[in-house]
């Protein structure tokens, strides 16, 4: 009479710790994260990255409402949305120290014209990037850091 219980008793435990285990690995923290292919990114996962990589990049709007859409000022200086607005793109090179720590970042897809302004552009999947070379360089780095690309 004492073996049914038992066999109760070890059976409820191991239905236990299965149901425990399939309800701890399905917990949305401990889930695999399958990493997002660039078509997937938006302008905030391109700050993030470049932050989590070490680069500090503030993110600003280039609209007045401040809402990041298809473009924004990826910047390591202080300045405001009022400053960055008034940036030319291909100022020419009396100016170009303007672009000094910004870079201009716009989701443009596929076959963007980077001979329009070959010196300070640099093209990632479907983004754009327009400023500082010395800003480009970097990412290229963060990117492929044994074979950094030059900027385009």
């Amino acid at each position: 009479m004492q073996r049914f219980p038992r066999y109760c008793l070890l059976a409820t435990a191991v239905l236990a710790m299965s149901v425990l285990a399939v309800s701890v690995e399905q917990r949305p923290g401990n889930r695999a994260s399958k990493p997002l292919s660039l078509e997937d990114w938006d302008i905030p996962t391109w700050a993030d990255h470049l932050n989590r990589a070490g680069l500090k990049v503030q993110l600003h709007s280039t609209s007045k409402n401040g809402s990041i859409g298809l473009n924004a000022f990826l910047t390591t200086t202080h300045k405001d949305w009022e400053e960055l607005s008034h940036l030319s793109i291909d100022p020419g090179p009396s100016r170009i120290q303007e672009w000094r720590g910004i870079l201009l970042c716009a989701r443009a897809g596929k076959g963007v014209d980077l001979h329009i302004w070959p010196d300070h552009s640099l093209a990632v999947g479907p983004f754009y990037f327009y400023g500082d070379v010395e800003l480009l360089k970097r990412i290229g780095a963060i990117l492929l850091p044994s074979d950094p690309p030059a900027a385009l």
